[in-house]
């Protein structure tokens, strides 16, 4: 922060300290599943379908995962789909702390931070439902991550 010659400007404006922080995530690799028994061998949790369409995403906010582009695989068989072969949303986030040190007399001073995580406060989308058994969810985004949470802390030092 500049510095002021004015004294309460000076004292008012000058030593604050910025700390922000830019972060883009890619999504997490997902894994879409069944979420029956189609192998037949009693696993419901590790079975995965068949990619029938070359994009499996639907290009929608919260609709994510377009489910026409999945199929159950036939009976006694294996989808041809691997593991981790869709990724979820990424999510561009802004963090920032303001803080100041006030020096109060010889080695005693006061500081104080402020803190936001998700400034902007950005829609910040969850992973997709991946249970293709689950017609309702399938594909879906239905939670979100943190709102703008926001901290404040003052440290007595002497």
């Amino acid at each position: 922060m500049p510095r002021f010659e004015n004294r309460f400007a000076r004292a008012a404006f000058t030593d604050w300290r910025i700390s922000p922080i830019f972060r883009y995530l890619t999504g997490a690799a997902l894994t879409v599943t069944t979420g029956v028994d189609r192998a037949l061998n009693d696993n419901t949790f590790t079975q995965r379908p068949n990619q029938v369409l070359p994009n499996v995403y639907a290009g929608g906010f919260l609709n994510y995962l377009n489910p026409a582009a999945f199929a159950q695989p036939a009976l006694g068989t294996l989808g041809n789909m691997g593991t981790y072969d869709v990724f979820g949303p990424g999510m561009f986030e802004v963090d920032a702390g303001l803080s100041r040190v006030f020096p109060i007399v010889e080695r005693t001073r006061l500081e104080i931070r402020a803190e936001a995580f998700n400034l902007p406060n950005f829609f910040l989308r969850g992973n997709p439902g991946t249970s293709l058994n689950s017609t309702s969810t399938f594909g879906q985004i239905t939670s979100a991550l943190n709102p703008r949470v926001v901290q404040f802390a003052a440290k007595f030092v002497f």
